[in-house]
């Protein structure tokens, strides 16, 4: 469920709390001053108004607070009317006169500084043209006189040059100005963990700061929405700040499909592959280079070197959003096509698997298949699994090369934890390859489909698949994993475990379905797995496999299928009584492993285990530390 967020106190400003102290100084010492911040929406301008106002109040300097709206830019004078009237000062029958309009800003400033005072405006970026002018023309008269300002505006660089936003920007260069910027990393955790009362873990740390860039008001509305981020991908939007995120998209105006493009890239793209991608679909480069100028200048992203870096991941989120399908599905192909000549295959297939049919039919068959090659090289699942799928939906295959493409993915599925899409997967294959009576592909499928990555209440099917394999049809190093795993298979049966509730360490247990009868009422049921539920038959396999792979010493048996059949005779054999004799085969399937120049982890945790039940703690620490 949703944090529960709770009102603030100020998070890392310090040198902005400590330019309003100054000012303060200032005006409690008759100098006058003035302070302006700008920054992009939700980055606390108003917040530390409020500050100022509890600060000026300590010290007994008078507020005075104005604000400016949207509305206001077509409403002429509406600020400085505003200002007059708070001090009941008669309007003049005209404001385009120049001598009455100043004598009615001089009157209320005149009764302003009476007394320390200090003239609040926030939002100063919607100022109607002539109130900015009249002010422009007055600050002087107002510092001199001890008054102080203080204003807040967003950045300025976000609007065209109207009349208005000249005014201030000329007004920004008289005042102090503080350009407000994103929390740092720390300073987010601690705001929000001041929020919600709760402490981050690092990883939602990390997520918040990426995806907001520090800005206040988006991390609070995001834990409002959000008990567990731990994705950008899967964060919500909250549509509180689609709306702020799409004032700074619309004045990309016709630019905003090439920053798309970028937001589609990533957060931090390579610009390179930005022209590319976009040249691939028409676009002039200069076309490009002046959109990302644009988007720098709007504050969207910045330009380093060959990068671009976008403000905060809410920005490209927002501009994928808001992409119509064909569009998102073109670029994708697009990318794809561009990351694949350039052989960055793993990164093409992760936009080709969303690119639908945009993107030539050989192209992305051959880039399917270079990515997959690429990820089974350095064991990247993820990819080996977008590429397999991609290939099997997208292009024909005859019945062999369907069967491998199954049998990658399930292992890849079980790998990620998606077991039940990958035990089908490995199913569908151990069926396909038995129409074909290739009875190596099937003993690999079907030991996929018994993979022990989880829990497996019904193995019926499979301990029968595994009895179906043409043993004598297999090589020997097939035969003997086939062997080792159906022993492991076997030993995987249910059972029921009754735990008594008034002592935990008091197990009651009976096999199979049939409840015993030593069941007690004080008990609770589990599911669990018994080592001696077909121990005969297991250990009978198990024993044929570390046989077959001790006694053929040819070069065909491969050192890994040995250290199975080793670990297989161990799971078969846990009773007591073959204590010693585990502790021989965990033993060797360790010195195997170092001989082979590999650190084949089951086995060194095996060893470990069966050094601790022996006693020899000794021995089991030095394993441990190894």
């Amino acid at each position: 469920m949703p944090f529960e967020v709770t009102p603030t106190s100020t998070v890392g400003r310090e040198q902005q709390l400590l330019a309003i102290d100054s000012l303060l100084a200032k005006v409690t010492s008759r100098d006058g001053g003035s302070l302006l911040f700008s920054g992009e929406p939700g980055i606390g301008k108003s917040h530390l108004l409020r500050e100022a106002v509890t600060r000026a109040r300590s010290r007994s300097v008078r507020t005075i607070s104005l604000r400016c709206s949207e509305s206001d830019v077509n409403e002429p004078f509406a600020l400085f009317s505003r200002l007059g009237a708070l001090f009941d000062i008669p309007q003049p029958a005209s404001f385009q006169s120049d001598t009455d309009r100043f004598r009615y800003g001089r009157q209320a400033l005149d009764l302003i500084a009476e007394r320390p005072s200090i003239i609040l405006i926030d939002d100063l970026q919607w100022c109607d043209y002539l109130s900015s002018v009249a002010m422009l023309h007055l600050f002087d008269y107002g510092t001199g006189l001890g008054v102080g300002f203080l204003a807040t505006t967003r950045l300025l660089d976000d609007f065209e040059d109207s009349g208005a936003i000249t005014q201030i920007r000329t007004l920004s260069h008289l005042m102090e100005h503080v350009q407000l910027t994103g929390l740092s990393r720390p300073e987010t955790s601690q705001l929000v963990s001041q929020a919600t009362k709760a402490k981050l873990p690092l990883d939602l740390e990390s997520s918040l700061q990426g995806l907001t860039n520090g800005n206040p008001f988006f991390l609070l509305e995001i834990a409002r929405l959000e008990s567990n981020i731990h994705s950008l991908t899967q964060i919500r939007i909250p549509r509180e700040l689609e709306s702020i995120l799409d004032q700074r998209i619309n004045l990309l105006k016709d630019d905003e499909d090439i920053i798309s493009m970028a937001a589609l890239l990533g957060l931090n793209g390579d610009k390179r592959i930005l022209l590319l991608s976009l040249t691939f679909l028409g676009i002039e480069e200069s076309v490009i280079t002046d959109a990302l100028i644009r988007a720098e200048r709007i504050g969207l992203l910045t330009q380093k070197n060959e990068q671009y870096i976008f403000s905060h991941a809410l920005f490209t989120q927002r501009l994928i959003s808001r992409m119509s399908y064909v569009q998102r599905s073109a670029y994708h192909g697009a990318a794809a096509v561009t990351l694949a000549r350039e052989n960055r295959f793993q990164a093409a297939m992760a936009h080709l698997s969303q690119s639908e049919k945009s993107v030539d039919l050989d192209i992305a068959q051959s880039l399917a298949q270079s990515a997959l090659q690429i990820s089974q090289s350095i064991g990247d699942h993820a990819s080996i699994t977008e590429s397999c799928v991609w290939l099997l939906e997208n292009t024909e295959h005859a019945t062999l090369e369907r069967i491998q493409l199954l049998i990658h993915l399930a292992k890849s599925q079980i790998a990620l934890g998606r077991r039940v899409e990958g035990r089908k997967n490995a199913e569908l294959a151990s069926t396909l390859a038995r129409t074909l009576n290739d009875a190596e592909l099937e003993a690999e499928a079907v030991m996929q489909w018994a993979a022990r990555s989880d829990f497996t209440p019904d193995r019926a099917p499979i301990i029968s698949a595994f009895e179906r394999v043409k043993r004598d049809e297999l090589s020997p190093n097939m035969r003997i994993k086939l062997l080792s795993a159906y022993s492991q298979a076997v030993l995987l049966v249910p059972t029921e475990e009754h735990v008594s509730v008034t002592s935990g360490s008091e197990l009651i247990t009976s096999f199979g379905s049939k409840v015993s009868e030593n069941d007690r009422s004080d008990s609770t049921d589990s599911v669990a797995w018994n080592w001696n539920v077909n121990a005969t038959l297991a250990r009978q396999l198990a024993t044929d496999a570390r046989n077959e792979a001790f006694t053929n010493l040819g070069a065909e048996i491969e050192n890994d299928t040995r250290i199975q059949s080793l670990l297989a005779w161990r799971e078969s054999h846990r009773s007591p009584a073959f204590l010693s004799q585990r502790l021989t085969a965990t033993e060797n399937a360790v010195d195997l492993s170092r001989s082979g120049g590999i650190f084949h982890e089951a086995a060194h945790f095996c060893h470990i285990l069966d050094l601790m039940e022996s006693g020899d703690f000794i021995r089991a620490d030095l394993e441990i530390q190894q």
